[in-house]
């Protein structure tokens, strides 16, 4: 990591930690207040209503559980694609893998490049489009107006060629011009076989590449974690919550059971005594 990378990563860790403790601090207040209202008595009617409308409860939570299951398999599978890309980002392509796309220089046709419009070329790619690159074939299998990747300075730039230029005397090598679909003029320096890392062959996903470069970045991997939290705290808080209603339900029907007895101070207390105990045995 570069050392701005390191600062926006710390800068993020300290606001992550800093909001994770408000809500931590806020949700806890709340679960603690929920449970002395039920305790005492005062949520009685709202647990009487959801003990009637048990059925629907029930298919509200299954419901509920099927769009956080969703959601979180989403989030795992984004997650699964930032670290392969993030893995993969510049290394040659030994098996067909997945790159983000992160300019606009394929985006759309410049009016100057005029093979564009005479071969027909549509296969422009957008900004954030999450394509597919496959392993390259033979250096002379390349041929004029393929898509390519390839590395400059440490990064990877999807373009297509628009000359090759053979060996003769002034170079060794074979050597590929390239060029954005949206650039009027080609890249600076020629590029050889052996800095090429794939090519493109029209599969892509547009959009997704967003999301997948934020979650390799510092705020991404905090959202994990603040993810992961909540995956872990929800469960616990929630059986904590029906446990308390149960508990209160049971407390409700055995209070119903003896109603005749609240006109007797002493037997009424004796079965306030027996409930205290019963809660202290669950």
């Amino acid at each position: 990591m570069t050392g701005y990378e390191i600062y926006i990563f710390v800068l993020c860790l300290i606001v992550f930690v800093a909001l994770t403790a408000f809500f931590a601090t806020m949700i806890t207040l709340y679960v603690k207040m929920q449970l002395k209202l039920i305790r005492g008595g005062l949520a009685d009617e709202e647990i009487k209503r959801q003990s009637k409308d048990a059925k629907r409860n029930f298919a509200l939570r299954l419901v509920e559980k099927i769009v956080s299951g969703l959601f979180l398999a989403c989030a795992i599978v984004v997650f699964s694609l930032s670290l392969s890309v993030k893995i993969n980002e510049n290394k040659p392509v030994g098996h067909s893998v997945v790159k983000v796309v992160k300019s606009q220089s394929m985006a759309e046709k410049n009016e100057n490049n005029k093979y564009l419009f005479d071969n027909k070329l549509d296969n422009q790619i957008q900004m954030f489009d999450l394509i597919k690159v496959a392993p390259l074939p033979k250096e002379s299998e390349l041929k004029l107006y393929d898509i390519v990747v390839y590395e400059a300075n440490g990064q990877m730039v999807v373009h297509r060629i628009v000359d090759i230029k053979e060996p003769d005397a002034t170079h060794s090598e074979r050597r590929f011009v390239l060029r954005g679909d949206a650039n009027a003029y080609s890249d600076k320096f020629p590029v050889l076989y052996s800095q090429m890392r794939g090519i493109y062959q029209g599969k892509r996903v547009p959009y997704i590449g967003s999301f997948v470069v934020f979650m390799n970045s510092p705020a991404g991997y905090l959202c994990i974690a603040l993810l992961v939290c909540v995956v872990v705290a929800y469960p616990l808080i929630e059986r904590k919550m029906k446990k308390e209603t149960a508990l209160r339900m049971a407390e409700i029907k055995y209070e119903r059971q003896y109603e005749p007895e609240r006109n007797d101070g002493e037997k009424y207390a004796s079965l306030q005594r027996e409930q205290k105990r019963r809660r202290k045995g669950q």
